[in-house]
């Protein structure tokens, strides 16, 4: 899709009409407690740009698997408490159903800038078959539809596609937007030179990721736990590192066919190893104990890596960069450089996000994805159905 199709939701009037938005409500909550609420912020500018502009809000999502049937462990009761404490939120209405007449009584009381929020659409058995009849019901509640949940792209449900077919008017969220021109920026028209840098603990876990990156780039900078692997490919000795074996060879064909495109391929130059992580040394990457762990990547790699940052034009990050997962000052240290540097800068997955927030670094980085595996997918070029029927269907009327 190009992203002069996106239909923004700032180019609508939106004042006194019914707006139901999608959003990704599948957040972690236990005793009641929402414990990553990342999902729900990233529908707020959306929500926040409705409810100054006079719209009357309905909010709709699924929590937990799709059980078709009513668990009230389940209940979005704890996402309506976390959207009634936001800043300029006020009450906020909870149906005891996602269809029905209470529903439908409590979206016609609602005036302008109020909020309701529809109960677990995954207790509907046809959220998840998009059912056709589900997604003329929640077509009939607005005016306007917006699709928030761009990780859910991958999936086909009824109030992600289905309801495409029946409400008048549909666009994507402020949120979903930007993360589709910042993807289509780096899989378009990115600034050279381009860097990648990976990290994680397994080749395959990223190796489709990896490969979808090789015709883009160049320069492909490799940390985390799989570069114990790539340096053991190469000869190197990694101490009591963890090696993936059986992906000997696939490092080596990566290793080959990055120097065969003239892709400046970016191993760790020393590694800070040792029996613990309170007691580390550092070694030069390949030359490491046998009765050594390694633990992060070492200052020398720290400052190399730096140097590329400081050169790239466009930097794309996924991956811790630790040889532990527990030891972060590798991983901090890039990603400071990172939020330092000129570069466009792009961070995909959990793992980086997650860094950049606690860090505060977020205002540094051009984008932070949240769209998880969806994003992946769309980078590695996965057919995204709700993405195509999204762009499909959009309108202005």
């Amino acid at each position: 899709m190009n992203q002069n199709q996106i239909l923004s939701l700032k180019d609508l009037e939106v004042e006194a009409r019914r707006v139901l938005v999608r959003i990704n409500m599948d957040v972690p909550i236990e005793d009641s407690k929402i414990l990553d609420d990342t999902l729900l912020k990233a529908a707020m500018p959306t929500v926040n740009y409705l409810i100054e502009n006079g719209a009357r809000v309905v909010l709709a999502g699924h929590l937990g698997p799709p059980v078709g049937r009513v668990e009230p462990s389940m209940s979005l009761e704890p996402v309506a408490a976390w959207f009634a404490a936001q800043p300029h939120i006020g009450e906020v209405y909870l149906t005891d159903s996602c269809v029905g007449d209470a529903a439908k009584s409590i979206i016609a009381g609602l005036r302008e800038s109020q909020v309701c929020i529809l109960e677990n659409l995954g207790f509907h058995a046809g959220e998840f078959t998009n059912d056709e009849k589900l997604s003329r019901q929640l077509a009939s509640y607005c005016d306007i539809y917006v699709n928030e949940a761009f990780s859910l792209s991958e999936s086909v449900l009824s109030s992600t596609n289905g309801i495409l077919k029946h409400a008048r008017i549909k666009v994507m969220g402020i949120q979903y937007a930007r993360e589709l021109r910042a993807l289509r920026r780096f899989l378009d028209k990115p600034e050279r030179p381009v860097v990648a840098i990976v990290g994680g603990d397994r080749i395959a876990d990223n190796l489709e990721f990896i490969e979808s990156l090789i015709p883009r780039i160049d320069a492909l900078v490799i940390g985390g736990q799989m570069a114990n692997t790539f340096t053991a490919a190469t000869g190197g000795s990694t101490g009591k590192a963890v090696v993936e074996e059986k992906r000997l060879p696939l490092a080596r064909d990566i290793i080959d066919r990055t120097a065969r495109k003239n892709i400046n391929l970016v191993l760790p130059h020393d590694v800070r190893a040792g029996d613990s992580p309170s007691d580390l040394k550092e070694f030069m990457s390949g030359q490491v104990p046998g009765n050594l762990e390694i633990f992060d990547i070492g200052s020398r790699t720290i400052d190399g890596w730096k140097q590329i940052i400081r050169k790239a034009g466009t930097v794309i990050w996924k991956g811790h960069l630790g040889m532990d997962a527990s030891c972060g000052d590798g991983t901090q240290a890039v990603a400071r450089a990172i939020s330092g540097a000129s570069a466009f800068s792009l961070s995909v997955g959990a793992d980086s996000a997650n860094v950049i927030r606690q860090l505060g670094l977020e205002k540094g980085f051009d984008h932070v994805s949240d769209g998880g595996d969806t994003t992946i997918r769309m980078l590695e070029g996965k057919t995204l159905p709700t993405l195509v029927a999204t762009g499909n269907a959009q309108s202005k009327k």
